[in-house]
């Protein structure tokens, strides 16, 4: 008898495993109405997985200049997730722009994405490091509900 609730509950928690799997591919895909039309003609799905068009996005960057995912198109794009409180973060950055300052910059592009801090939070995270990529604020945190970041 044991073995068959083992069974049942196996089964059961592959049902919920799915369903999750296929509502959050309904979620991704209806992100943006206008990234769906797109990815459905390059016959992608848009979403945060990998191997998914990645959602469009705009932001304002600490130079006052609005930047989009768009304006990127055709490169390569490094989205970084930081905030200047975070140690992780604190760490990796200087690695970040050793390797952004090695690059060549018409094939590929990196963006700072911080957590929802102040413009002068981020201003002295920019100049501590001599961050060259963009660094978009975030302080209403759309850009991160978009891609919802699993930590720093």
């Amino acid at each position: 008898m044991k073995k068959f609730w083992k069974i049942i509950i196996i089964f059961f928690v592959a049902g919920i495993m799915v369903g999750d799997v296929f509502l959050d591919y309904r979620s991704q895909v209806e992100l943006h109405p206008q990234d769906a039309q797109e990815a459905e003609l390059l016959d992608r799905n848009v979403g945060i997985s990998v191997g998914n068009l990645a959602p469009e996005f705009s932001g304002t960057t600490i130079d006052g200049q609005t930047l989009s995912l768009s304006d990127l198109d055709g490169k390569l794009v490094v989205v970084n997730v930081f905030a200047s409180w975070c140690g992780p973060c604190r760490v990796e950055t200087p690695h970040l722009v050793e390797v952004y300052d090695e690059l060549d910059r018409d094939q590929v592009e990196f963006v700072g994405l911080n957590l929802q801090e102040t413009r002068g939070a981020v201003k002295s995270f920019q100049e501590e490091f001599s961050i060259d990529y963009p660094l978009l604020l975030n302080e209403g945190g759309e850009i991160t509900d978009i891609y919802r970041p699993i930590g720093l």
